[in-house]
This record gives C-alpha cells, sequence and structure tokens, in this order.
C-alpha cells in the first residue's frame, strides 16, 4: 500500500511539472503562436491549395436522375443534399405563407405505415438524420447516415417524400411552435431587422414574404396545401442533388432510385421575375427600446457568373470582410472603438444580387458610425485599394476556403448549388484561381463602380423615439 502511494505521488508530481512547463511556454511564447486565425490562414498548409479530386457527374440506372458526387472514403458516412428548385418562401402564396416551414416541420411527423414515434425510433436506431428546411428560392433537405445503413435511410425518406402522413394533433403542435418561432422572430431585434429590411429593399416582389408567414395565413393552412404544394414542387425535373462521403457512383446510383422513387417527373412550379431592390428610398429607422442599436447596408451585388463578381468579392473581403483587418473594422473598431464587428458579403438570390452588412454599436454612436460607414464606403470607390490589402485578401479567400468543407455536409450542399448555378464540375479546382487572378485594376474598376453613395442604403432597429437619424 505505501509502494502505491508513492508511485501515485510520483506521477502526480511529475504531471504538476509538466503543466507548469506548458504553463510557463504558453505565456512566453510569442503571439504569432498563441491562437490567432489571420496567422493560421497566413502560414497553413491549405494556402493556395485546393481539391485535388473534382466531384463526378453521376445518374441514377433506372430514373436518369443526376447528381454530383464527391467519394471520401475516411470515415463511414454519406451525406445527401437535394433542393427543389422554384419552391422556397418566395413562390407561396401571401394567403399561405409559411406552408414551406411548415411542411419541413410535418414531414417528421410519421410517413407510409410509421407514426410518428415509430417513424423517429427507427432514425434514431439506426443513427439516421434527416431534416427539411426552405429559403426563399427552394425546399431542401438533408439526409445522413452510416453507410451500412443506406437500404434503411434511402427507405425512410422516401416514404416521407412520398407517403407523409401529416397527422391532425400534430398538425396543430406544428402551427403552435411555427405561430412561436413567427413571435421569436419578431422579437428578436436582428431577426425583426431582417424582415423588415426584406420589405422595404425588396417592396412587392416575393422576396419580401416572410418565411415563417403571419399567424392569421399559418392558421389558414390545411393538409390538403401541404399535398397540394407537394405534387406541384416535388418532381424530378426541378431536383438537385450533391452526395459526399463513404458511397461509390454505382452506389449513389442506386441510392437516387431508392430516394426519389415515386416523385413525380414534372414541376408546377414557376420563375420569379427579375427583382430591383429599392436603394433610391430613404433609409428606415424602426423604433424599438434596445441597449443598442442594430443596423444594416445593402446594395447592389453581382451574380457568380458575371466577370467582375469575384473582383467585387476581393473588395468587399478589404472593406468589410469578417476579419479584424478591413477597413471599416480598422476604421470603427481599432481607430475610433465605436463597435464589436461590421461585416459586409455579396447575398446571391436566384433573382436578386445584394450586398449585405451588419454592424452594432451603441445609441449615442450609432449616428457616428452610420456616418463612418458612409464617409469610407465613398473613399474606398473613389480610391481603390494597395496592392498589400488586395494580397492580404487573396490569401486569406484562398486559404479559408478549405475549411467550409471540413464538413462533408456542407460539401454535399456546395455539390447541389454547385450544379445549380451551372458553375461546372471542376469548380472546386478553379475556385482559388478565380480569386488568384484578380488584379488591382479589376478591384478598383468594380470599387469605383459599387462603393457610391446611390448604391447604399441603410435599416437599422433601436431606441430612435428621442432623436431619428437623418434620412437619406
Amino acid at each position: 500500500m505505501n509502494y502505491n502511494f508513492a508511485r501515485l505521488k510520483r506521477v502526480v508530481n511529475v504531471l504538476l511539472v509538466i503543466i507548469f512547463i506548458y504553463g510557463a511556454f504558453r505565456i512566453l511564447l510569442p503571439d504569432v503562436y498563441r491562437f490567432n486565425p489571420q496567422y493560421l490562414v497566413e502560414t497553413s498548409i491549405l494556402k493556395n491549395k485546393s481539391f485535388s479530386v473534382s466531384p463526378q457527374q453521376i445518374e441514377s440506372p433506372k430514373l436518369k436522375i443526376k447528381a454530383y458526387l464527391l467519394e471520401e472514403h475516411s470515415n463511414p458516412i454519406v451525406n445527401v443534399f437535394f433542393l427543389f428548385k422554384n419552391s422556397g418562401s418566395a413562390h407561396e402564396t401571401p394567403q399561405k405563407a409559411g406552408l414551406g416551414r411548415l411542411l419541413s416541420d410535418m414531414l417528421l411527423k410519421g410517413a407510409g405505415p410509421y407514426s410518428m414515434t415509430a417513424f423517429g425510433e427507427i432514425l434514431e436506431q439506426n443513427a439516421i438524420e434527416i431534416s427539411f428546411d426552405n429559403n426563399k428560392d427552394e425546399f431542401f433537405g438533408i439526409l445522413k447516415f452510416i453507410t451500412k445503413d443506406e437500404k434503411v435511410a434511402a427507405q425512410m425518406l422516401n416514404l416521407a417524400l412520398t407517403k407523409p402522413a401529416f397527422p391532425l394533433n400534430y398538425m396543430l403542435q406544428s402551427k403552435k411552435e411555427l405561430e412561436t418561432q413567427y413571435q421569436h422572430q419578431q422579437e428578436r431585434a436582428s431577426s425583426y431587422m431582417g424582415v423588415e429590411a426584406a420589405k422595404h429593399l425588396f417592396g412587392r416582389h416575393p422576396y419580401s414574404h416572410n418565411r415563417y408567414g403571419r399567424p392569421e395565413t399559418i392558421k389558414s393552412i390545411t393538409v390538403s396545401d401541404l399535398r397540394a404544394f407537394m405534387r406541384k414542387n416535388f418532381a424530378r425535373d426541378n431536383l438537385i442533388v450533391g452526395i459526399s462521403g463513404d458511397i461509390t457512383a454505382e452506389n449513389a446510383g442506386k441510392l437516387l432510385d431508392k430516394i426519389f422513387n415515386n416523385l413525380s417527373l414534372k414541376n408546377h412550379g414557376k420563375e420569379l421575375a427579375e427583382s430591383k431592390i429599392d436603394l433610391s428610398s430613404p433609409d428606415v429607422f424602426l423604433n424599438r427600446s434596445l441597449p443598442q442599436k442594430l443596423g444594416i447596408f445593402a446594395g447592389k451585388g453581382l451574380p457568380m457568373s458575371d466577370k467582375d463578381f469575384y473582383p467585387l468579392k476581393v473588395a468587399l473581403e478589404i472593406f468589410s470582410g469578417d476579419g479584424l483587418t478591413s477597413r471599416i473594422q480598422k476604421a470603427a473598431r481599432e481607430k475610433k472603438g465605436l463597435t464589436y464587428g461590421v461585416y459586409g458579403d455579396i447575398t446571391n438570390y436566384d433573382k436578386a444580387d445584394v450586398i449585405f452588412g451588419q454592424f452594432s454599436t451603441t445609441s449615442e454612436n450609432f449616428e457616428i458610425l452610420k456616418n463612418l460607414i458612409i464617409a469610407e464606403w465613398i473613399k474606398f470607390g473613389q480610391h481603390g485599394v494597395t496592392e498589400d490589402e488586395l494580397e492580404q485578401a487573396k490569401n486569406y479567400l484562398i486559404a479559408s476556403e478549405p475549411l467550409r468543407y471540413a464538413d462533408t455536409e456542407n460539401l454535399s450542399a456546395m455539390l447541389s448549388y454547385i450544379q445549380k448555378k451551372n458553375l461546372g464540375l471542376d469548380f472546386l479546382q478553379k475556385r482559388n484561381s478565380y480569386i488568384k487572378n484578380v488584379e488591382i485594376d479589376d478591384v478598383n474598376r468594380v470599387a469605383k463602380q459599387y462603393f457610391t453613395k446611390e448604391n447604399l442604403r441603410f435599416i437599422a432597429v433601436g431606441d430612435f423615439a428621442k432623436e431619428e437619424p437623418k434620412r437619406k
């Protein structure tokens, strides 16, 4: 017993010495060796690297459904991301707003011969994950499973897509949950600001619709509405699929036939009209009692197919990227201490391409920060960027890109959107070269065109009752 105690004491002493040395090492380390995202990007082995393997386009043997597949056999997991074009919240009628969001929940409330409880138990027992959701443009789903459970996973997803139960008791429950989500959205300042921004920027265009609907529209939705939506939108000709993980091309093709069997051949959804965002109307200030003020700035952007998309992407990284070295971060955060963050990037919808930025600050600093953003925005357009800024932004965009695909779920989603936007099978290999080939003249030309006072509008929320900011 004494021997064991002495041995334990020696082990403890050794551990204490190791901990002390590690602690001292951490304290005395140069800053670059501590956690520093920018340093990690600059020194990453991923820098200037891209995917070595291209996705392959596959086709299912029976139904001839096409998909992009990227095989990754290091883990026995498969991810399937699929979407139905022209079926998002912007495609719902105003009288049934929120239908797609409600449907995304109801599809998991039992299907075929299985009650909701039995359906959920099968998924849980086999570690299968199925989820559905929508955005403005499409309704989409995600399937994740372990390779050995492929057959069960395909069967359960097929039942959800073709034979959902839609039990009335759970329908009422789902409606209450959706109404609660709507209320939370209205109460949460940032979410409320986003909804209002869509209304003011898109006007009467369907992109102004709230995907959570409204309490009165949610209550009006029936089971017949859900089934009619599925018949109209769930079809093979508006289906796009991305698959990644531990599956061969042959098995992936068979999987597509199993999952999407019994879907109709042709959808009846319609494309939306092009949207022109409203940048000429006055800025919008929404009054709400808050300890701080939140703001959105918006401008016209570019689609990914445009030759100037990547110059604009690089320009926005320099101006308002999510690092600490962007122009506006330095001006607003480091020099003035006006905010914890100002960020901006391009959002690409099917029928609108918008530059969106966000910021927050104290009430007393709001007008100062807003005017600073305007001044820096115009200055950026007039004077352009430096070679050092260009190189730093390009390095960051190139080195950080592979981190987006560390999760095969994200990769399968990207494979779907690569198809949807017609970017090509080799996009993952070529994307970094698009960034690398951006020249300073390209960035400055695009900056001069897009960083103008006419291409900038603000929507903000906060306590504006006492003193409303000047409107544009």
